[in-house]
């Protein structure tokens, strides 16, 4: 689901709009979709960058992301404000092997989402408190091997990545991190600590509407990460019961 926070006006109308354009992207009814797209270019209060940003979501559908860069290009120029457009026009960019532009919207990204955390007040002390619940019931449930294994892998809890991070690769919006060494590189000697990052702001900016599904996505957040310290891929993680 797109993350409209910063909405126009009439923000509850425009969700509603997103709501119904995203199931006809997902059912790739490309004729309704146009006329979708028709009728949000001749509201006047639709911001241009908004209608944009929207073209570009269908483009990448139905042709790429050669020809999605161009409408995101030109949503982020309309309104150099549109954090969901820029991050898209990021992901084109990796895609496409554009480093140094990806690299420079997932910073502006970073930038806007963290200015829009403070003025939503984002994370409460509650907020911060059940994930920190729900990840501590996680790694409690895990056969005992593994929780051998973790005993000395940490579970931090930060808002965002880091600008250091973002700046070596790392989606500003990833719900987590696994840093260090894996189990089969434990001989060898690293300058970073080995850990898990969840990042509450991104779990709550997606996720934090519902308890529910923000406990769904914690828990798979924290299965992924383990995976890459046992160097697992997805299917293996579930064929040892972790899923």
């Amino acid at each position: 689901m797109v993350n409209r926070r910063d909405a126009p006006a009439d923000e509850a109308a425009l969700q509603r709009w997103w709501d119904d354009f995203e199931s006809t992207v997902a059912t790739r009814d490309w004729a309704r979709a146009e006329q979708q797209l028709r009728a949000l270019e001749s509201d006047a209060a639709v911001p241009r960058g908004e209608v944009e940003y929207a073209r570009g979501l269908v483009a990448w559908e139905r042709h790429g992301p050669h020809r999605a860069r161009e409408f995101l290009m030109r949503s982020v120029q309309t309104d150099p404000n549109h954090a969901d457009a820029r991050h898209a026009l990021a992901l084109a960019c990796e895609e496409l092997g554009d480093t140094l532009e990806r690299r420079r919207q997932f910073l502006a990204v970073l930038r806007l989402d963290t200015a829009d955390d403070a003025r939503h007040h984002l994370e409460s002390g509650a907020d911060r408190r059940f994930i920190i619940d729900v990840a501590t019931e996680v790694l409690d449930s895990l056969p005992l091997q593994f929780r051998r294994r973790l005993a000395n892998v940490p579970v931090v809890l930060e808002s965002r990545p880091s600008i250091r991070a973002v700046e070596v690769g790392v989606d500003p919006r990833s719900l987590g991190l696994f840093e260090g060494l894996t189990v089969a590189e434990a001989t060898v000697v690293s300058p970073l600590p080995t850990r898990i990052v969840l990042y509450a702001a991104n779990l709550l900016a997606a996720f934090g509407h519902d308890d529910e599904t923000l406990e769904a996505e914690i828990e798979t957040t924290i299965f992924h990460e383990i995976a890459h310290f046992f160097g697992l891929d997805e299917d293996g993680v579930a064929a040892l019961g972790l899923a």
